[in-house]
């Protein structure tokens, strides 16, 4: 019965809106309790071009389906290739209209200000979590974010950097900050406020380790997140990690 009333209560932070990015100052330092957690924000959309064989030109845009947008942070990069965590539900293929072809949807990851296309590498939809990888530019730097060691007491306080409502641009971090409220076996709980677009964000504790990322909200009380396990996310991350290095 609890579980039922829970799953009534809450709804996914997929934006399904296509909201324009907003521009701005592109020069702005980030500060240095949270620079890695804010420098590895990554925003989220995707979107399925109607005419596969369009080639978008300067002058010709392809007819797209927008399909949502969210939000992630980049776990670990090497020299070429960045890896990036977000909400499986984000990754999942929708369902196209009836009387569309069902086409494969494109994922933008918007990382440093510069925006890349990502591929699915791996998903857990039980724990709602999903690995993508996608290009390192030359010029970008990111140092890898640390899983949590430990669970913080109730009550300590937890920050989440995310995009709700696709609010997003260059020289905009949106951070949050909140507190632990608490974990069962399926599911952990923080106070941050979060909507539509924030899924996926990361939750960090005081020292800036990463604890779990956003899922959904309590409907009508958008400060009540409820998020994955860390125990679910340091299973998942070292079972593909043995594959493909990540950390």
């Amino acid at each position: 019965m609890i579980n039922l009333i829970l799953v009534l209560l809450l709804f996914c932070c997929t934006n399904s809106i296509k909201n324009p990015i907003i521009k701005s100052d592109p020069t702005q330092a980030y500060a240095d309790q949270l620079k890695d957690q804010i420098n590895n924000f990554v925003f989220l959309s995707k979107e399925m071009k109607l005419d596969q064989n369009c080639v978008e030109t300067k002058w010709e845009s392809c007819d797209a389906i927008p399909m949502g947008s969210a939000s992630g942070l980049i776990l670990s990069a090497d020299s070429k290739s960045i890896i990036v965590l977000t909400a499986a539900h984000f990754c999942v293929n929708d369902t196209m209209p009836y009387g569309y072809p069902q086409i494969t949807p494109t994922v933008l990851g918007v990382a440093n200000d510069s925006p890349r296309e990502l591929n699915i590498l791996a998903m857990d939809v039980d724990n709602d979590l999903c690995l993508l990888s996608g290009i390192k530019y030359k010029e970008e730097n990111f140092d890898p974010i640390k899983l949590a060691p430990n669970l913080p007491k109730i009550g300590e306080k937890v920050y989440s950097v995310s995009a709700p409502n696709a609010i997003s641009g260059p020289g905009i971090r949106l951070v949050f900050d909140g507190a632990y409220g608490g974990c069962t076996n399926t599911y952990c709980m923080f106070t941050v406020p979060a909507t539509f677009g924030s899924s996926g964000g990361g939750i960090y504790d005081k020292d800036g380790h990463l604890l779990s990322i956003v899922m959904a909200v309590t409907v009508g009380f958008e400060n009540v997140v409820i998020s994955p396990t860390h125990e679910s996310l340091v299973n998942f991350i070292s079972t593909i990690d043995e594959s493909i290095n990540i950390y």
